[in-house]
């Protein structure tokens, strides 16, 4: 009996122990970090990263290895940090995204009094026993990371969306400089099912290796901090590019993307689209060329962090309605192709021919207006000048004088003009053929001797005799020899 009451006892004194453990467990006061910046968050068990501050920037790329860690890509000379930050130095690194190419090492900059190299500290900075610099520290880290962050998310967002919706048959380029190369937006693009192809653009010639002949779709999306490389490009080597890609544009004003537009081949290229950053952070607004619509840029939709404003697609169709506008069109007479009716004192009247009329059927189609020109000085198709460029209707083509051409045109490549003139689908075949004259027959006492050249007739008639006197020598010689 003594035993079982000294086990109820000992149970007894169990419970009560758990109930004074749980009720003092919930009497402590919940555990408070130190304040920090609000929507700013500071995810434990982080890998270290690092961050660069030149002359008061602050630049750092980095991969992150979830999606619950904040994704650190800024320049922010506008924040000063603690002056306890400057006084860390540590090796100078730099991280980038697991398919790019390293931008850079610590051997290529060299650290000096302007340059911090700071790896991110852990979340146990917070704790309440965490010295006053630490936590001056973190904070500061937290809060540069958060004010970045909102953008670099939301700039991913629009443009893997953007790509789902409107690229996601297409093959893929993505061109971007060292400010963007390891970006978070990169990274996400460079996730999505579309064949692509990703360049680190440091110098003009990185265009050459673009592929701008991808199979059927092709879009190009630029990241680029300073797009002064990609003008220059533009307003040059018209043969190197692609009129018909779609090209998305992240980085540039509405003033640079309007200079874009305008160039040489800016002003033949359909669809081009440019994402402005807008003064509200997360927040982008979004233009595109108008090509025959008119020469300024237009604003589609706006970005507002998670959705778009409105469901108007950036690359509409600008070819099927041309909204009335007047197209150049360059030919000279050529029967049948375009005729002139003149009067009397050789004005031209109007035109008319074979494709005159074709031209004028596709008129109302595509709604244009037509604009007649002729090419200078008689230079008809054009041939090419000592110089490098181009005279005639190839010239004015190349040189955006014109849009469109009549004159009995093939398809060819002499010359390489194929690269300044693109070609419709045919509508007409021609067959081309040489004629000679055949000579008469030949009289019929002559046609024993004619069809043998003189040298023939000579060489049998010098065969014929010196044939008898040398069989004759031959038969003499055997003769002697049997005597």
């Amino acid at each position: 009996m003594w035993k079982l009451d000294s086990c109820k006892r000992l149970l007894l004194l169990l419970l009560l122990l758990l109930l004074a453990a749980s009720v003092l467990a919930v009497s402590l006061p919940p555990f408070t970090p130190a304040p920090v910046p609000p929507h700013a968050v500071l995810f434990a068990d982080m890998p270290p990263i690092t961050v660069l501050h030149p002359q008061a920037n602050i630049i750092s790329t980095h991969l992150p290895s979830t999606p619950r860690e904040s994704y650190l890509s800024l320049t922010q000379p506008q924040i000063l940090l603690p002056d306890e930050l400057l006084k860390i130095k540590q090796p100078l690194q730099r991280k980038t995204s697991e398919f790019a190419t390293l931008v850079s090492s610590s051997s290529s900059l060299t650290p000096s009094a302007s340059e911090l190299a700071l790896q991110r500290p852990p979340s146990s900075l917070l704790q309440p026993e965490a010295s006053a610099r630490e936590k001056r520290i973190a904070t500061a880290r937290l809060f540069l990371s958060a004010s970045r962050d909102m953008n670099e998310e939301s700039l991913a967002a629009l443009m893997t969306t953007l790509v789902r919706r409107e690229l996601a048959d297409c093959f893929l380029v993505i061109v971007a400089d060292t400010r963007y190369i390891g970006s978070y937006a990169v990274d996400q693009l460079a996730r999505l099912p579309n064949y692509k192809q990703i360049i680190h653009l440091k110098m003009p010639k990185d265009f050459e290796s673009v592929r701008w002949d991808a199979p059927g779709c092709g879009s190009y999306v630029f990241l680029l901090q300073d797009p002064s490389l990609l003008l220059t490009f533009a307003s040059t080597s018209p043969m190197i590019w692609d009129y018909q890609g779609r090209f998305l544009l992240v980085g540039v004003t509405k003033e640079e993307l309007q200079q874009l537009v305008v160039t040489v081949k800016g002003r033949k290229t359909q669809h081009i689209v440019g994402v402005i950053k807008a003064s509200v952070p997360g927040k982008w607004l979004v233009y595109m060329n108008q090509l025959y619509w008119g020469s300024q840029v237009a604003h589609v939709t706006t970005w507002t962090g998670h959705t778009f404003t409105s469901r108007d697609t950036p690359f509409p169709d600008k070819i099927s309605d041309l909204r009335g506008t007047v197209l150049k069109v360059v030919t000279f007479e050529w029967e049948p192709s375009t005729l002139y009716y003149r009067a009397r004192n050789g004005t031209v009247l109007y035109l008319f021919g074979r494709d005159v009329e074709v031209l004028r059927a596709l008129a109302p189609v595509f709604n244009f207006t037509i604009q007649f020109i002729e090419p200078p000085n008689d230079e008809r198709w054009g041939s090419l000048l000592p110089n490098g460029s181009w005279d005639g209707v190839v010239g004015l083509l190349g040189r955006s004088e014109a849009d469109l051409a009549i004159a009995n045109l093939f398809i060819n490549t002499l010359q390489g003009r194929d690269q300044f003139q693109g070609y419709t689908t045919f509508f007409d075949t021609d067959e081309s053929c040489m004629m000679t004259r055949t000579e008469p027959p030949l009289p019929r006492w002559q046609a024993l001797g004619l069809p043998f050249t003189l040298q023939t007739w000579l060489a049998l008639l010098v065969g014929l005799l010196l044939c008898g006197p040398v069989l004759s020598l031959l038969a003499i010689v055997a003769n002697t020899r049997m005597m």
